[in-house]
């Protein structure tokens, strides 16, 4: 049978380990309350979702910005004095 020191020592972690699982419940309750109020995001798979439609968005746009860079660049090389 462990002795009293042991048991203390396991009390104390579990106290521990206890007071560290309240606090990240915690920190995911606002985290999941930030999501909703500025994103609409009402659970981590819905935000996961929107994030990778903007991800795409972003990625289609910068593209297309790209593309419409090099189209006046070519365009305009004369004057912008490029070769």
């Amino acid at each position: 049978m462990p002795d009293m020191a042991v048991l203390e020592a396991m009390k104390r972690k579990a106290e521990s380990l206890r007071q560290e699982s309240e606090r990240a419940k915690g920190a995911l309750e606002v985290g999941l309350k930030r999501l909703k109020a500025e994103y609409d995001c009402p659970t981590l798979e819905a935000a996961q979702k929107k994030l990778d439609k903007l991800v795409a968005q972003e990625e289609k746009l910068s593209g297309e910005l790209e593309a419409a860079v090099e189209d006046f660049r070519t365009k305009w090389k004369d004057v912008l004095g490029e070769e």
